[in-house]
């Protein structure tokens, strides 16, 4: 009839008669608990494929106060550091059965906000996240931890949050860059960084000016601001190489910059590392088969996914876990061809 709504969605009851075993047997079943035998509990899983029975997690939810379900927010999913990072996660947690809502934040506060506040709507279990940063950010996750949802942090952090959280030790990382650069007889070394409102670029940053300081302490640091973005940074490495007392050396802040960098490398008809030596943050797959392969410091990707997932998935699996844990995980430098030694 016009107007009328037929609810043609399966239902327990469905499946109970369809068995002939009551809707508690049926529930039982498929919740996976005892008290059902192992022949029945395959009749029951065969019929609810068979018409189609899906479960509710919400309603679950409600009863359980769980959902089996995991927000992420990361940053800029056309990142393949954050693909390789999700991956990883995704290793962890399938495994145990728990879904996964991803939101790219795309560095936009609002975005996040709206994302946050969605994940809040859905009753997730937990949220990893790489926060943008800034006031807005800390708001959002101070909220999170008063609601008691469980949060760890990767890749960045929001200081003054009580949660779990893996990153890598950033300063580290641009010192031994650094270091090998002046070991090659570099002085003039550049920076195109990310930008101030974001924990790895502002770490990434300092790393880089500290051990400028240590290892050149009468040579002026120079820093470009490509934003993480690959456009920006184009336009910063076309400014710094454009000076007449242009750098021997550039060092950038992620794999967006580097692409960015080396762009405006080529748009100028320079060479690496015959005309500009370069190091990139981040070891993803091109740099090892780009010509010339590019010398990198490079972060443990799997390791900072599997970690951050394993750390949320000790807040359900442990009564009362031990309080929040901060992972500092140490790069690498991955020394290859593309820098010169003068």
């Amino acid at each position: 009839m016009r107007g009328e709504i037929v609810d043609n969605i399966p239902k327990l009851k469905d499946i109970a008669k369809q068995v002939g075993v009551s809707i508690a047997t049926v529930s039982r079943a498929l919740n996976n608990k005892p008290g059902v035998g192992p022949e029945l509990r395959k009749k029951i899983l065969r019929a609810a494929e068979k018409t189609g029975y899906t479960v509710n997690i919400l309603a679950r939810g409600m009863k359980t106060r769980t959902t089996a379900t995991i927000g992420i927010l990361l940053s800029d999913i056309s990142n393949p550091f954050f693909a390789a990072v999700v991956s990883s996660m995704e290793k962890v947690l399938y495994p145990r059965h728990y879904n996964l809502i991803l939101c790219n934040t795309n560095e936009n506060p609002e975005k996040e906000k709206r994302y946050v506040n969605l994940l809040f709507s859905k009753h997730v279990d937990g949220i990893l996240i790489s926060p943008v940063g800034g006031r807005s950010s800390e708001s959002l996750c101070r909220e999170a931890v008063r609601r008691q949802r469980k949060i760890v942090f990767f890749d960045r952090v929001i200081k003054g949050i009580e949660a779990d959280a893996v990153v890598i030790d950033n300063r580290v990382g641009m010192y031994e860059a650094i270091r090998y650069l002046v070991n090659q007889g570099h002085k003039k070394i550049a920076c195109v960084a990310g930008n101030n409102n974001i924990y790895t670029s502002t770490e990434r940053e300092s790393g880089y000016r500290e051990s400028m300081k240590h290892f050149l302490p009468d040579v002026q640091p120079v820093v470009a601001y490509g934003n993480y973005r690959e456009k920006d940074s184009y336009t910063a490495t076309l400014n710094l190489l454009s000076n007449s007392d242009r750098p021997t050396a550039i060092l950038t802040a992620n794999n967006l910059t580097s692409i960015g960098a080396i762009r405006a490398i080529k748009a100028l008809g320079m060479r690496i590392p015959e005309d500009i030596s370069f190091i990139g943050f981040d070891d993803l797959a091109w740099a090892s088969i780009y010509s010339p392969p590019l010398t990198v410091i490079s972060q443990p990707v799997d390791i900072i996914g599997i970690t951050a997932a394993s750390l949320l998935l000790r807040h359900f699996e442990e009564p009362t876990p031990e309080k929040p844990q901060k992972v500092l995980l140490k790069p690498e430098l991955i020394i290859r061809n593309s820098v010169q030694k003068i």
